[in-house]
């Protein structure tokens, strides 16, 4: 079974996916071996580690194609794609699902903004695109799609600026046009009561970022499970949880000059290998060739 099929059995299923948020090969691997069915590609992750850039619209179309294709030949669970704004307008994204259709990707996630995009979790009122603008997008994924398992989530950022009411209007239309997943972002991860009404108001199947919203009243994944939502992600856990225990760990060795205190907190080289699957690699090495 393909990961496109594996992807679309995981939310047709009971129950709630909690899908990991990786930016890399080497996250999404760590993410399989924990157990995680599925992984969501990061824009802001990838935006970081690969440019060094906070998530200001920066990455581009054929960056994101290229993380996702070896994330993608890393790991044997689906990868879902943040792709942003869709990096242009209607055609573009045609063309974006057939590249990542070719790059292995099992469903992307694209959302209403306008471009140059501004991550939600950066505050403000980011702008949104006309309703009919983005159903355009959503439109032109749908047909572009050869495999039609391949997974289309669309996301609206209307709340901050337009309000909750016309973010569930959006959402609606949404999946009015066929969008396999809608995703309604918060301000603030949003509050039980705003995500008991969309899970009323849109129906399913829908998408819920956990990493703020869990720090109000009632929000947990139970929560999100029992009000029916399919797919459910903590976007910074894992760039976050990386880049603290990098900069410690440098931190210590710069002031310290060696590595003997920091035993506990580095991985064993046999599990990196194990990660790495180095024992599978270097049995198919072809033997050295005699010295002359």
């Amino acid at each position: 079974m393909g990961t496109t099929q594996q992807l679309r059995r995981l939310i047709e299923a009971p129950g709630i996916l909690l899908e990991a948020a990786v930016y890399d090969a080497f996250s999404a691997r760590i993410a399989e071996r924990a157990g995680f069915p599925s992984v969501l590609l990061s824009g802001n992750a990838v935006s970081a580690s690969l440019l060094g850039l906070p998530d200001l619209g920066f990455l581009g179309r054929a960056e994101m194609v290229q993380v996702a294709r070896n994330v993608a030949a890393a790991v044997r669970i689906p990868v879902i794609v943040d792709a942003d704004t869709g990096y242009g307008d209607a055609l573009a994204v045609r063309r974006l699902v057939q590249e990542l259709e070719q790059a292995g990707a099992a469903g992307m996630m694209i959302e209403d903004q306008v471009s140059p995009k501004r991550c939600f979790l950066l505050g403000g009122h980011p702008p949104v695109v006309p309703v009919a603008e983005f159903l355009g997008k959503v439109e032109a994924a749908l047909a572009a799609r050869q495999d039609p398992d391949f997974i289309l989530v669309a996301r609206t950022c209307a709340e901050p600026a337009e309000g909750l009411d016309d973010a569930i209007r959006r959402a609606r239309a949404f999946r009015a046009a066929g969008a396999d997943v809608v995703l309604v972002s918060l301000t603030g991860g949003g509050t039980l009561p705003q995500l008991e009404r969309i899970a009323t108001e849109v129906g399913g199947p829908l998408a819920v970022n956990l990493e703020e919203a869990e720090r109000n009243p009632g929000v947990s994944l139970d929560a999100c499970k029992r009000l029916g939502y399919k797919l459910a992600s903590f976007p910074g856990v894992a760039r976050y949880a990386m880049g603290r225990a990098l900069r410690e760990a440098l931190e210590r060795l710069r002031a310290e000059g060696s590595a003997r205190g920091l035993a506990d907190r580095l991985m064993p080289l046999a599990e990196w290998n194990r990660l790495l699957d180095l024992e599978r690699w270097a049995a198919q090495q072809p033997p050295s060739a005699p010295a002359p």
